[in-house]
């Protein structure tokens, strides 16, 4: 159920609660689909091409969202560069999958400070990142939120 959900269906799970994944092997997008689906309260979202993951993560405003490093027709650096420049996606957190990651790659990934993972890869280790991921970005969140209250409270005394 969690593999192309339909929007209406996110809707009812909680969108805030959901993993957007990009991944074109089933057997992988398979397996991550049902270690977050037990393990986590979050609900996957998977896409195989690169392509639809913009317009769909407007859609449904992931918490999180997992890219393979080599989707059909779109490299990860180029599809995270794509869904960043988009403001509601701007401070979403983003892991990167691979199986080789040349220098330059790896590079760029930290310019960006994204989170990379080579496969094969521990699943505990793999559940850990996405839960400290999605708390990191929670905890920034609030502390955004916390600064803009602060501010309007002091424009407000002044």
């Amino acid at each position: 159920m969690p593999h192309n959900q339909e929007p209406f269906l996110q809707e009812k799970q909680g969108i805030e609660k959901t993993i957007l994944i990009v991944e074109d092997d089933v057997s992988i997008s398979s397996f991550l689909t049902l270690a977050i689906t037990r393990e986590t309260p979050y609900h996957p979202y998977v896409l195989k091409r690169g392509r639809e993951a913009v317009n769909i993560a407007r859609e449904i405003k992931p918490a999180l969202i997992v890219l393979d490093h080599c989707p059909p027709r779109l490299d990860a650096i180029a599809l995270y560069d794509q869904l960043y420049a988009t403001n509601e996606l701007k401070d979403v957190q983003t892991i990167i999958m691979g199986t080789y990651f040349d220098e330059e790659e790896v590079n760029e990934i930290k310019k960006r400070r994204i989170v990379l993972i080579n496969k094969p890869f521990d699943l505990h280790d793999f559940l850990k990142m996405i839960a400290e991921k999605i708390h990191t970005a929670a905890v920034d969140d609030c502390q955004q939120a916390s600064r803009s209250t602060k501010l309007s409270r002091e424009r407000l005394l002044a």
